[in-house]
């Protein structure tokens, strides 16, 4: 998702204000952060606030990791380079379908490249 939009998804959501983003506009230009991240600095959102609100208006669940156990068994599913390239981690294995937590769930080339290494048909991506 552009960076742009998605401070205007916040916006929307009514997660910051337009007196926030100017705030935060300012301290980008001082600092060099992304806006995102001056959002995140000056504590006006969080990043677990932007995950949901992107997750939100693009309809891809989100999870968050902090405490899930990763089943070793899953691992073995995506290459450990083809994982770090695309931020990809295999969560579980439900029949045919290997759900899978993404930096980018709307990455297509990496879904495909999952679907090929992993040899299970179908990928469900989760945004984490």
């Amino acid at each position: 998702m552009p960076r742009s939009t998605v401070v205007d998804v916040l916006l929307k959501q009514g997660l910051i204000t337009q007196e926030q983003i100017k705030k935060a506009t300012d301290e980008k230009r001082k600092t060099g952060l992304s806006l995102e991240k001056a959002l995140i600095k000056l504590g006006f959102v969080t990043d677990e606030d932007i995950a949901d609100a992107i997750a939100r208006e693009t309809g891809i669940p989100y999870m968050d990791l902090t405490d899930y156990l990763i089943d070793p068994a899953v691992l073995k599913y995506i290459p450990e380079s083809i994982a770090k390239k695309y931020k990809i981690v295999p969560l579980f294995k439900i029949g045919d379908v290997l759900t899978c937590a993404m930096l980018n769930p709307r990455d297509i080339m990496a879904i495909d490249e999952v679907r090929l290494k992993s040899k299970v048909p179908n990928i469900e991506p989760v945004l984490a």
